[in-house]
């Protein structure tokens, strides 16, 4: 079962709305979250250089 959380854009947002146009995002908003996810760990442990490797697909966000 599939969780949906809605994002909302302000009128000044318009440019972000058109970028994306018809294209699903929710990929690419999900690999934003792992990234963001990685940062977070890697700084809470002390020495640690390398990022926890999370599975993700490949996207070509490209159309």
């Amino acid at each position: 079962m599939a969780i949906v959380k809605a994002v909302s854009f302000k009128n000044k947002e318009q440019d972000l709305l058109d970028h994306v146009g018809k294209r699903d995002f929710s990929y690419y908003v999900k690999d934003l979250i792992r990234k963001d996810m990685n940062e977070k760990l890697s700084s809470k442990v002390p020495g640690r250089n390398e990022n926890i490797t999370i599975k993700k697909r490949n996207i070509n966000f490209e159309f």
